[in-house]
């Protein structure tokens, strides 16, 4: 964050995102163990970078991963449109 602002360059926090998920969510796994993102955890990280680069509202995201349901992918989405 802080060679963001030292350099001007953007920034997809998705860390912070991540945490406040945890927090809301907390039996949502996002890692398959301590050191790696599980299925909902990469998603959740290729949607704010979708959304990043796009500017395009999540909800037109069609595509969901296998293992996810409906319900968790739509929490992802929100989430990750929020920040």
């Amino acid at each position: 964050m802080e060679l963001a602002q030292a350099t001007g360059a953007s920034m997809v926090n998705v860390g912070k995102v991540w945490e406040e998920l945890r927090r809301a969510a907390p039996k949502m796994p996002l890692h398959s163990d301590d050191n790696h993102p599980s299925i909902y955890g990469s998603y959740l990280c290729a949607l704010m970078f979708y959304h990043f680069f796009s500017r395009d509202d999540l909800n037109n995201v069609t595509y969901v991963p296998d293992g996810i349901s409906r319900a968790d992918a739509d929490l992802l989405k929100t989430a990750a449109q929020a920040w």
